[in-house]
């Protein structure tokens, strides 16, 4: 289970501080990437395991379909 909790106000205003100004819209960019990329890469992990396995339950039904046709005679 993951608890991500991005909290950037302190982070802002020590850049301000230090600064005097601060890209906020970069900033926040770049935190909420550190904090949900490693979930994100997880998530994209799962989707692709899941098609594959799909993929699988599909061949393997539609060969086992056509391995209990019964060919006209």
């Amino acid at each position: 289970m993951w608890n991500v909790c991005v909290v950037l106000v302190p982070k802002l205003t020590a850049a301000v501080a230090e600064q005097g100004s601060v890209d906020e819209e970069q900033m926040s960019t770049e935190q909420l990437d550190a904090s949900y990329g490693p979930l994100r890469e997880l998530v994209s992990e799962s989707v692709h395991q899941q098609e594959t396995l799909l993929e699988r339950v599909q061949v393997s039904s539609a060969a086992s379909y056509w391995n209990n046709i019964s060919a006209p005679c």
